[in-house]
């Protein structure tokens, strides 16, 4: 007598036409079998070691549809630039006080100093944009909700604020901001291939 297909991950034995117990990639015996669901949950959960070959077997995964969105991979140095900005912000702030150690007479500009902090806002924008591979963007930009868009405006605007009053810690409010952004993308999109 043959035992019912079961699930790998749930060691469940009922399927539905939404949730398919599917053969997804090379493995044999009781490992065969998964959930559509169960597959997809997995492959989120760590997308740079999980999305794309099973860690069994070693195969790619044969599958009708692929991840919704790339998640991206942070782990190099422009990740960390992306998730940690204080690292991106101290870098510009050292190219800044280089450049007023050549200046004659020292004569140091609290107007060179935001000039600074604008190229590090433009830095970050320009890393953040090499990342940004969204397919459904009007599903990814209605998640953005209300509250937390306030606070990142408001955040960006207390910083713009102070550089413009020449406050130095203007760049405190400005690396929260920064790095409130890129947490609440990647929250974003693994949201949207869990729901998917």
């Amino acid at each position: 007598m043959q035992e019912a297909p079961l699930c790998r991950f749930c060691l469940d034995t009922n399927e539905t036409a939404k949730n398919p117990l599917l053969q997804p990639c090379s493995c044999r015996g009781s490992m065969r079998f998964v959930h559509k669901k169960c597959l997809m949950r997995w492959r989120v959960q760590d997308p740079i070691r999980n999305a794309e070959i099973c860690l069994l077997c070693l195969t790619p995964y044969i599958l009708e549809a692929p991840m919704v969105e790339q998640m991206p991979d942070d782990t190099g140095f422009i990740g960390l630039a992306l998730r940690a900005p204080l690292f991106l912000s101290v870098g510009v702030n050292y190219l800044f006080v280089l450049h007023c150690s050549i200046l004659p007479y020292r004569n140091v500009s609290n107007d060179l100093f935001e000039v600074y902090q604008y190229i590090y806002q433009l830095l970050f924008f320009c890393l953040f944009a090499t990342f940004w591979r969204v397919q459904n963007k009007r599903s990814y930009f209605l998640r953005w909700r209300t509250k937390e868009v306030f606070c990142f405006v408001v955040l960006h605007s207390l910083s713009n604020y102070s550089l413009h009053n020449q406050q130095f810690f203007a760049i405190l409010p400005l690396n929260v901001a920064m790095s409130f952004y890129w947490f609440y993308h990647k929250k974003v999109l693994h949201e949207m291939n869990l729901e998917h």
